[in-house]
């Protein structure tokens, strides 16, 4: 229903289409002031991010992300990780006798949503004129008759939602009186708490970078490792920001001996950066993935251009934390870290590895594995595009998928970005449907790196009844 007020609108600028080949997004768990949790939260600059989640704070984790817009990066997925005790702020509006008529709750965990006042004033007869404000500033005000008017009315604010409880209209009136209770419980916040965060970024949500750069736990990158495979992402885990290259070593070990390994970067070096006088050391995903996607936007389309294995400076670091020596460097880069230095005013990621060991079967580069993450994407796609389609007993449906397959694996061949003197040694696809198991499958071998060695990729599309249904 209409209602007389006034409500104030922020945030982005609404979703925008992503193209199947972009694996630029950043997909981050972190802890910030404000926000929904459990489901994720987009946004394409770093204005709009702040206007969803608030700036920076002295426990904040949004440095990596504010780098990644910073160093070029167009896009990041956020998903909010608080404690276990967490809690909402809340206020009650009653009647009087007591009685709670609404109860207005924040969107979300936290005490920034305290900010968030109520005041309500009589009207003519049982009218009430509820207005809600933030910092000052007018969320929402109007005059409600009744309590499903004023329920409308204050949701309409945005940040908040109201549930009718048991008393009678009409709500006796307060001034300006804070939501209290709530809290986000990050003393108690644990690696368990960051995993189970990642859930949010469902497989449909696209490809993309996974991160957690608040944390530098072996607990952590492994769960980023896991999530990146099982959802078609690529991990970046930031090493803890010391000294010594043993213990830096030591960890990498850790995740080598992963079977998910090759789905993870991990970066030794923390760049620094200049905020108002005063020198930052952030974590280096943040630079690292905004770069990259600034190299896909000028030398795309897509991240399988020659110079995504070395993808040139960064624009925004002054410096990096740590210098090793050659030696260093040369055993960090066997156990598989990817690492920052400066030499003579630049600033760049010495090699693009993965964490796996080069003499695994399928190992690849990170460039590859970008490249896989696109190809996968766009195959995906093909197969769900089949949800409709009857599983034929002559093989058209497994003819005009592979067709439309190694369409793509073609053109990324015709990009450079899968190798072979020949289409035929640089990927191949098979498709197969399985009418009793009711399911449609793509197995496809690709080299998207000059070594001989192949990653294989199994897509398979779920079918009910005898036509392929999404999965």
């Amino acid at each position: 229903m209409s209602l007389a007020g006034v409500t104030v609108r922020r945030g982005d600028r609404g979703a925008t289409p992503v193209p199947l080949d972009d694996v630029s997004t950043r997909f981050e768990a972190v802890i910030c002031q404000r926000g929904v949790v459990g489901q994720p939260i987009v946004a394409r600059s770093w204005a709009s991010l702040k206007s969803q989640v608030g700036d920076h704070t002295a426990y904040s984790t949004l440095r990596a992300a504010e780098s990644h817009f910073a160093e070029g990066g167009a896009r990041v997925v956020l998903s909010r990780v608080v404690g276990p005790a967490a809690t909402t702020a809340t206020l009650a509006l009653r009647d009087r006798d007591s009685r709670t008529v609404l109860t207005i709750s924040a969107q979300a965990p936290g005490d920034w949503y305290h900010a968030i006042r109520a005041t309500v004033t009589a009207g003519t007869g049982n009218d009430r004129v509820v207005t809600l404000t933030l910092n000052g500033e007018t969320l929402v005000s109007g005059t409600a008759r009744d309590a499903d008017q004023a329920q409308d009315l204050i949701d309409s604010a945005g940040l908040v939602s109201a549930a009718i409880g048991a008393g009678v209209w009409p709500i006796v009136t307060i001034s300006d009186q804070a939501l209290a209770g709530g809290s986000d419980d990050r003393a108690s916040i644990t690696d368990r708490q960051v995993a189970a965060a990642l859930d949010a970024f469902a497989e449909n949500q696209g490809p993309g970078s996974v991160c957690a750069s608040g944390w530098t736990t072996v607990a952590v990158h492994t769960a980023l490792a896991q999530h990146a495979a099982e959802r078609n992402r690529f991990a970046r885990g930031d090493l803890p920001d010391v000294a010594l290259a043993a213990t830096l070593i030591a960890q990498a070990a850790q995740i080598r001996a992963l079977d998910e390994a090759r789905y993870i970067q991990l970066l030794a070096g923390w760049p620094q950066i200049e905020v108002a006088g005063v020198t930052v050391t952030v974590p280096p995903s943040g630079v690292h993935t905004g770069r990259e996607a600034r190299t896909d936007r000028e030398y795309g389309p897509g991240p399988g251009q020659p110079c995504a294995w070395t993808f040139g400076e960064y624009a925004t670091p002054s410096g990096i934390s740590r210098a090793w020596t050659r030696d260093e460097r040369e055993a960090m880069t066997e156990a598989g870290i990817t690492i920052l230095v400066a030499d003579q005013g630049a600033l760049f990621a010495e090699d693009a590895i993965t964490a796996v060991d080069p003499s695994f079967e399928q190992y690849a580069e990170v460039a590859a594995m970008r490249v896989t993450m696109a190809i996968h994407n766009e195959c995906k796609a093909v197969l769900r595009q089949r949800v409709a389609s009857v599983i034929d007993g002559h093989g058209h449906l497994t003819a005009s998928t592979a067709g439309d397959i190694v369409a793509i694996c073609s053109r990324w061949y015709d990009r450079d970005a899968l190798y072979g003197d020949t289409a035929a040694e640089a990927f191949a696809v098979q498709v197969t449907a399985d009418p009793s198991g009711r399911t449609l499958t793509g197995n496809l071998e690709l080299r998207p790196s000059p070594s001989v060695k192949t990653v294989e990729l199994t897509i398979t599309q779920i079918a009910a009844g005898n036509t392929i249904e999404g999965s």
